[in-house]
């Protein structure tokens, strides 16, 4: 990661022209509880997925139920023919409600539900997180450079439960002005990379050295890198987060 020089400004587009993903269905509902005292009901995935939240988990052919509490920075690798359950039983901004509220909205399903007062929950065991859960926050870096940046990278090495679900991760912080040198993931994988906060430049280059995007994301931004294209990442003054899904657990 390195300081860029530029002779002037970029081409840039709107974030609304990234190319949008399929907008969600019923097979495979997005999931935000930010409404106190709310729950998903338990269900098998479509997909294996890395998610946040408080949740239950049966593994295929398991004998017990875990229930983990987790917190912010954690992700929970999910293979397929689980069944899990997501709570939340404490109340959240305003503004978490009303974004939840309207996406919930939009859903067909009746998959979050309102947990009735004197029902009780499974407890959450500390225990249960071995092996199931990483926390991008607290877990030692994989890199780290001085007035540059800091990575954290989930594979196999550090949840082998990544090998079964067929994904690894990354969480990238890079300081201001910093840029996260072009690169492409190994073995043809796919990237899908979610803007945390703050903003950059993106920069995406195809297989034929041709440039297919150029422009400016912020936090809230998702776009997806096809397998064998080029990327790179220049941080705006107040620096640049993201989180990638890599779709290969190596």
């Amino acid at each position: 990661m390195a300081a860029p020089t530029t002779t002037g400004p970029p081409p840039t587009c709107p974030c609304s022209a990234l190319p949008p993903l399929a907008p969600p269905s019923s097979a495979s509902p997005p999931e935000a509880l930010s409404c106190p005292a709310t729950q998903t009901l338990p269900r098998s995935p479509t997909s294996s997925k890395a998610s946040k939240g408080t949740c239950g988990v049966v593994l295929p052919e398991a004998t017990k139920e875990k229930v983990t509490p987790v917190k912010e920075g954690d992700s929970l690798a999910l293979p397929f023919g689980v069944v899990t359950w997501w709570h939340n039983a404490h109340a959240a901004s305003s503004d978490l409600v009303d974004a939840a509220a309207e996406l919930v909205s939009t859903q067909p399903g009746a998959d979050i539900v309102i947990v009735k007062d004197g029902h009780r929950m499974p407890e959450a065991r500390d225990e249960d997180r071995e092996g199931l859960v990483l926390n991008f926050l607290e877990a030692p870096l994989d890199v780290d450079i001085k007035n540059g940046g800091r990575v954290v990278v989930l594979n196999t090495r550090n949840l082998p439960l990544v090998k079964e679900v067929g994904l690894s991760a990354d969480l990238v912080r890079i300081d201001a002005h910093s840029m996260c040198s072009p690169g492409f993931s190994c073995g043809s994988a796919y990237q899908v990379t979610y803007i945390v906060r703050a903003s950059g430049r993106i920069q995406i280059v195809g297989i034929n050295v041709t440039r297919v995007l150029e422009t400016r994301a912020e936090g809230g931004c998702l776009f997806i890198v096809p397998r064998f294209f080029v990327v790179s990442k220049i941080a705006d003054e107040t620096g640049m987060e993201w989180f990638s899904i890599i779709t290969t657990p190596k």
